[in-house]
């Protein structure tokens, strides 16, 4: 009996465990399953189309516009008390899809929520589609869905660096300090380099375009004084023939003794051998924004501002119509005194400045938006704004993304909010040998950063700051790509 007992137990033991091993293999197949039943919408719903009062509220707008790479779906939301089925037409069933396709009635209280998925479009052309909900007798709402495709520039990386890529190797007002911005001057085909500059100060260095590597720093030049990092200047010629400098101002001292985080936008005259100070500048521009980064389109009259989150655009003339007002800044700000061994020859301030400015948070942005990268490992460098289309030049993050260090992105948005567009990816690092035709050695690949952008007449201008083999510590070399146009409409 004992033997027995002994047998069935192990019987009913390898029965079970063989029932494991079958459910644990069925277990993703029914999982898989489960999805493409979800994803296809299918639900069981009442063929009842009785109604029983509402008929059908919808307060969002029929016409939906996504982006060629958007695979994350749209979610709408409306209520009826009419059971009701939804469907998409034929001619977009292979790149749309819902996440439900019907109701029960009596949804009047708590509605109903449909998210509509796209695939991704690889295509340069848009496609349409519409997505009907039927309910009642013969009575349909209709969603005209719209995706546009995907522009030549989005499709590429750039694997390869020809001679003609190579728009400037102009240095700046030094040779050993870092580019943080640029402006270009086609008429005079001259090159403007904004640099960080010691401990306290900026150097704006101006002279005539090289495309060879260039070894001689900019005689012309002019100095910022505890103004802000250096990056997003512009250089405007005036109708009265001056040039004037468009700058962020007001920045805060870092630990290093440079500045960030400027609350104010300064504009002030281009004068070679002169030394401003933050607070000398007589035409001032308060957003109430921290940071705030500023980007022109002088051609179409519009302003942008950025705080690593939003953009506003606004109109110039209307910023530059303001009165002057006393504005007290919102945040603390530190300036001057002695950083380290380097005495800025400035008495140390800190506190609410009061500046008299032209008070632009009384008026609203013509557009506003949003953007983040820090979930896919970038971060924001410069930005620029050309005919309608803003564009971000982004680096890889070193601790998000590891992979991509050496990558550049650009993005591109329209300021009507109608395109979001995920632009290129440059591979500048994979052919460094390429760059400036400098050597290079391994210790020298963990510097060649994005510093600037410019959009204009077609062509897009990216800036880098390099360190070459033969001054590895020295020379920072500002160099400047060109890119055919970004965005074809």
């Amino acid at each position: 009996m004992n033997k027995l007992h002994s047998a069935i137990s192990a019987a009913l033991s390898e029965t079970v465990t063989i029932s494991s091993r079958i459910l644990a293999a069925v277990a993703p197949l029914l999982a898989v399953a489960a999805l493409v039943i979800a994803a296809s919408g299918v639900t069981s719903c009442s063929k009842d189309t009785t109604p029983t009062g509402t008929a059908m509220i919808y307060n969002g707008s029929k016409d939906i516009t996504l982006s060629a790479t958007q695979v994350t779906g749209v979610s709408i939301a409306f209520s009826t008390d009419y059971a009701w089925t939804a469907e998409v037409s034929a001619d977009a069933v292979s790149w749309l899809s819902l996440s439900r396709t019907c109701g029960d009635p009596g949804g009047k209280r708590n509605g109903f929520t449909i998210t509509i998925i796209p695939s991704e479009n690889k295509e340069s052309t848009a496609r349409t589609g519409v997505v009907s909900i039927l309910y009642g007798e013969a009575k349909s709402m209709n969603l005209n869905v719209k995706q546009t495709g995907v522009s030549a520039l989005a499709e590429s990386s750039q694997f390869d660096i020809p001679d003609d890529m190579i728009f400037s190797t102009t240095l700046g007002a030094n040779t050993t300090n870092v580019a943080q911005g640029f402006d270009y001057d086609p008429d005079e085909d001259v090159i403007y380099i904004m640099q960080k500059y010691g401990a306290y100060r900026n150097h704006i260095g101006w002279q005539k375009r090289e495309t060879k590597s260039a070894t001689t720093a900019a005689t012309n030049k002019m100095t910022l004084s505890c103004f802000s990092h250096g990056n997003n200047i512009a250089i405007h010629k005036a109708s009265d023939g001056k040039k004037y400098v468009w700058a962020p101002n007001y920045g805060t001292r870092q630990d290093d003794g440079s500045y960030d985080s400027p609350q104010i936008v300064s504009r002030f005259l281009l004068e070679a051998g002169k030394t401003i100070l933050n607070t000398d500048t007589k035409e001032n521009y308060f957003f109430n924004i921290k940071p705030c980064w500023p980007a022109f389109d002088f051609d179409n009259d519009l302003m942008v501002i950025c705080n690593y989150k939003y953009f506003w655009v606004y109109r110039l003339s209307a910023l530059m119509a303001l009165p002057d007002e006393d504005i007290t800044l919102p945040y603390e700000i530190t300036y001057g005194g002695v950083v380290g061994t380097i005495n800025t020859k400035r008495d140390e301030y800190t506190g609410f400045p009061t500046v008299k400015a032209k008070d632009c948070s009384k008026v609203k942005p013509i557009a506003t938006i949003q953007f983040d990268y820090s979930t896919r490992g970038l971060h924001w460098q410069s930005y620029c704004i050309d005919n309608g289309w803003i564009y971000a030049i982004l680096q890889a993050d070193k601790n998000t993304a590891p992979d991509i260090i050496f990558d550049t992105y650009v993005e591109a948005y329209k300021i009507d909010g109608t395109k979001n567009l995920y632009k290129v990816r440059q591979e500048y690092m994979q052919n460094r040998d390429r760059i400036v035709q400098f050597k290079w050695n391994t210790a020298d690949y963990f510097y060649c950063e994005p510093e600037g952008i410019k959009v204009t007449d077609g062509v897009m201008l990216t800036m880098y700051t390099l360190r070459g083999a033969d001054d590895p510590y020295l020379i920072r070399r500002p160099v400047i790509f060109r890119l055919a146009s970004p965005v074809k409409e």
